[in-house]
């Protein structure tokens, strides 16, 4: 996906831009004579607006210290340009979702510590190891340090020249556990039952959008028009199929899909692990997608369901539960429930795109629910009473 920049307004000192819709605004601007980037927070055109203005303002006053670019010694190419080199690079070789994430790396946390590339060394990355440490979770800096890796082997190549060979990056060990960020952002799926996801998904409004005449925004000269989109549907499909939220959003007809279509037919560029694959579909599955596919083009999209998410799951489940839920933990939930099943955990794993089988082992979610079934299942006693009663 290209990147993605706002046209900037009269007399406006700033530019927003992003790479996927899936991203907050960054405010791109100029001040004492450096241009900069700074992140707004918000993926809302007009609040990123606000605080892009916040921004320029305080760098101007002198409250917002610019950091200056890392010079260029011996003719070495500055650490941001062999990031954006990098980042061009892994178009041929990462899925995009990969990308973007070592990219939010490279910005947020490469690039602000090591500064120029002659510090890109192998001490550099132990204390890099060792500071991030003080800061997240060991996982966390075990998947920053697979992306560093990454970049030093680019800039050792032969062609880029930016290091004269790799060297190697140590990991963390098994025993460290890092530290918990003070905000968590991210939380592993609760253990959820099926009657609680089924009433979670009929929470759900059938469409979301606005419905209505065009809009005219004077302002930025442009008319919107009003459009709905299916929000219902999309999580019957996610819990029918266990597919990635990143692939729901790519989903389109006819690349993918066509009316009545017993499967889904998965290509290499919207799967995570690039595995093309037909997805076979089950009948509600295929009744929620014959019910909103466009006769062409994306049939989700990528929409903020967040608030969507947390009314519904607020209004079936309790306490701290409701606050965890999360749309992506219905893939979670998918494998569980077909798992509590009985059925074939091979089959599973193709449905969902898992290469590994320990992959779709960590998606499942123990409960005394599925505990107290298989006692019931397998109590003699039990059987012995019920042969006695007959």
């Amino acid at each position: 996906m290209g990147r993605i920049t706002l046209k900037r307004r009269k007399n406006q000192a700033w530019t927003l831009t992003r790479n996927s819709p899936n991203e907050n605004w960054r405010a791109r601007f100029t001040a004492d004579g450096r241009t900069t980037e700074r992140s707004t927070g918000t993926r809302d055109e007009g609040k990123a607006n606000a605080e892009a203005a916040r921004l320029v303002a305080a760098a101007r006053a002198g409250e917002l210290r610019i950091a200056k670019r890392a010079p260029r010694v011996g003719g070495a190419p500055a650490l941001e340009d062999l990031v954006s080199a990098w980042q061009e690079w892994l178009t041929t070789t990462h899925a995009e979702p990969t990308r973007d994430v070592w990219r939010d790396y490279a910005r947020s946390h490469f690039v602000p510590f090591f500064g120029s590339v002659e510090k890109l060394t192998e001490a550099g990355c132990a204390e890099y190891r060792r500071r991030r440490l003080g800061k997240v979770l060991a996982s966390t800096v075990r998947h920053e340090l697979t992306a560093l890796r990454n970049l030093v082997s680019f800039c050792a190549l032969e062609e880029i020249g930016a290091l004269p060979a790799a060297f190697p990056i140590a990991g963390v060990p098994k025993n460290v556990t890092g530290k918990a960020h003070p905000v968590r952002r991210r939380t592993a799926a609760d253990a959820i039952s099926p009657q609680e996801t089924l009433r979670i998904i009929a929470k759900l409004p059938e469409w979301g959008g606005r419905k209505g005449p065009p809009r005219r925004d004077l302002a930025r000269k442009r008319t919107y028009k009003a459009k709905l989109f299916p929000i219902r549907a999309r999580f019957v499909v996610g819990y029918e199929t266990g597919l990635r939220p990143a692939t729901l959003d790519k989903l389109s007809v006819p690349e993918h899909y066509a009316k009545g279509s017993p499967v889904l037919r998965i290509t290499a560029d919207i799967d995570k692990a690039r595995w093309a694959r037909d997805v076979p579909l089950t009948r509600k599955a295929r009744a929620a997608l014959d019910a909103v596919c466009p006769d062409a083009g994306l049939i989700f999209g990528w929409h903020d369901y967040r608030p969507h998410i947390k009314a519904a799951a607020t209004a079936v489940l309790k306490g701290e539960a409701a606050k965890r839920f999360a749309g992506s933990h219905l893939r979670s939930a998918f494998t569980t429930h077909e798992l509590e099943q009985g059925k074939s955990i091979v089959g599973i794993q193709y449905r969902v795109g898992h290469k590994l089988l320990s992959t779709t082992s960590r998606y499942v979610k123990p409960s005394f629910r599925a505990a107290l079934a298989t006692v019931d299942l397998g109590d003699p006693q039990k059987k012995r009473s019920k042969r006695k009663t007959a």
